[in-house]
């Protein structure tokens, strides 16, 4: 099928995120008859919210410190750390002062996060301290833009020591009091650095049956104290192999997974979350499961400038369960949507001994001729090194202007 097939049977209208909203939308379904008898999260963003509406309601449900524990990264690492989960050394820092005290810390290289965000927004890579104070501008600007809409504070972030490895996989674990099972171990195809975008998904893994890796999983969803339903748990490896976690979410995973999962293993991971916060146990369910095919999800992007044409209706071939396509003429990447002033923007640029990360704060402009835009950079001690004009139909009629400032 082009489209993925998404149902349900009815619907409350309420923000997921805030659990004033929903506790409303209950109270004026439950005058109609409709009584909950739980409510269960599905992604980050609704963990809180829905545990909130558990407790106030006596359905149950996550803890609130477990709650905690799965939203705020910095707590998650204390946590960690007290059960002797293996995971990096991090610090909490608001200000660049703190950044560069943790750098020193820690060590280079580092990961800048925000604390209380999800899907690798804001996770940038910093090599050199001055890549780590332009990680921290990235990453706050990100905030910028997505942080009301996700209802989340952000005014905070985690500087994380670096495994330096591409190796990630993550671990779908069933939750009980306690004790926990898991399900499947997805293995995970990452964006080039310094982002750690997920471009791809596999199930199984290579890795499945990994006594170690399940025992490492396991143990840090007991040390958040997840008691319930699926969690996601994030793992990469060192160079020595050595298996580090790096986040659990207590939800099921994101992006995909979870119809991997179902189609490699033939079980609905859904019906699995569901069922363990209705109390039903089903760790035998999935300690007795295993993959009968293999399957995977990628995340393709079209190349940068604005979209003239989407050629969709090809037949797909029988390997191919479903696309989806979510572009369309006339849109423009993410670069241009990055161009909002006010904004910083992180860029990648060629020096001599290398390559470093450096932050770009985008100003407003109204357009005007290339003479007069060099006229105006070259009073603030700006040489003009060279000048190239383009017509392209994407982008039309535009001159790219190259500066260098002296004693840069």
């Amino acid at each position: 099928m082009r489209r993925l097939n998404r149902t349900f049977d009815t619907m409350l209208s309420a923000d997921p995120k805030d659990a004033d909203s929903l506790l409303r939308a209950v109270r004026t379904h439950a005058a109609r008859g409709w009584h909950p008898r739980v409510v269960v999260p599905l992604n980050d963003w609704t963990v809180d919210s829905a545990n909130v509406v558990n407790r106030t309601l006596g359905l149950g449900g996550l803890d609130a410190t477990a709650v905690t524990n799965a939203r705020n990264k910095h707590a998650m690492k204390q946590a960690l750390l007290a059960a002797g989960v293996r995971t990096p050394r991090s610090r909490l820092v608001q200000s660049e002062e703190e950044l560069l005290d943790a750098v020193g810390d820690l060590g280079l290289p580092v990961v800048v996060k925000p604390y209380d965000f999800g899907g690798s927004g804001g996770v940038v890579l910093a090599t050199t301290r001055e890549e780590a104070l332009a990680a921290l501008a990235e990453s706050k600007g990100v905030i910028a833009r997505y942080g009301a809409a996700f209802n989340i504070l952000g005014d905070k972030y985690l500087v994380e020591q670096f495994v330096d490895s591409d190796d990630e996989v993550s671990v779908e674990v069933l939750c009980g009091a306690g004790r926990a099972q898991v399900l499947a171990v997805t293995e995970k195809y990452l964006s080039p650095r310094p982002w750690f975008a997920e471009l791809a998904h596999l199930v199984p893994s290579h890795r499945t049956g990994d006594e170690a890796l399940a025992d490492l999983a396991v143990r840090a969803c007991v040390a958040l104290g997840i008691d319930r339903g699926l969690a996601h748990v994030e793992i990469k490896f060192g160079a020595d192999g050595t298996p580090w976690v790096i986040e659990v979410a207590a939800r099921p995973g994101g992006d995909g997974i979870m119809d991997q999962v179902e189609r490699a293993y033939e079980l609905n991971p859904y019906r699995l979350h569901v069922g363990s916060y209705l109390g039903v146990d089903l760790l035998d369910t999935v300690a007795a499961a295993a993959p009968v095919r293999t399957s995977a999800i990628a995340f393709l992007k079209a190349a940068p400038g604005r979209i003239l044409d989407v050629r969709d209706g090809k037949p797909l071939p029988p390997e191919v369960r479903s696309v989806s396509i979510a572009a369309k003429p006339g849109d423009y990447d993410d670069i241009s949507a990055d161009l909002v002033p006010g904004r910083v923007i992180s860029r990648r640029i060629r020096v001599e001994d290398g390559e470093k990360n450096i932050g770009l704060e985008v100003l407003p402009y109204s357009e005007r001729s290339g003479d007069a835009l060099t006229e105006e950079i070259s009073r603030h001690g700006f040489r003009l090194v060279s000048s190239t004009h383009t017509d392209t139909e994407a982008f039309g009629s535009s001159t790219m202007l190259l500066f260098q400032k002296p004693g840069a």
